[in-house]
């Protein structure tokens, strides 16, 4: 049996033309901590892309970052429907954000971008 709390690579996007496919024809929404990019592709398996740029912070908060996004990911990812592209990217308030904001602040991206199903 599958874990449904697992990460598995072949949810990540790991091209950088699946990153720039995301930006150029997904919906965007922006909060104070993160900026979640979504395309709907129906038929397809759910993929997640995560960056985090240097202007975040040094390679100790970004790595910390990129943690707390695939967490909160994996705890989102049996209420999440399937056909989703998603690219979450962290803007440099992130930097002071605990994991309860984080996850707050992602969980209302999800929803806004309706990626969560009731």
């Amino acid at each position: 049996m599958v874990n449904p709390y697992a990460f598995p690579r072949c949810e990540h996007l790991t091209k950088r033309a699946e990153y720039l496919e995301v930006y150029d024809q997904g919906n965007k929404w922006v909060g104070k901590t993160f900026i979640l990019y979504v395309v709907r592709d129906e038929g397809t398996e759910r993929k997640l892309g995560i960056a985090v740029t240097r202007k975040v912070g040094n390679a100790v908060v970004r790595n910390r970052l990129k943690r707390f996004l695939r967490e909160i990911y994996r705890h989102h990812r049996p209420r999440m429907g399937t056909g989703f592209r998603l690219v979450l990217v962290a803007r440099p308030y992130a930097a002071q954000a605990d994991f309860a904001q984080c996850e707050q602040a992602v969980s209302r991206l999800f929803e806004q971008g309706g990626v969560l199903s009731a």
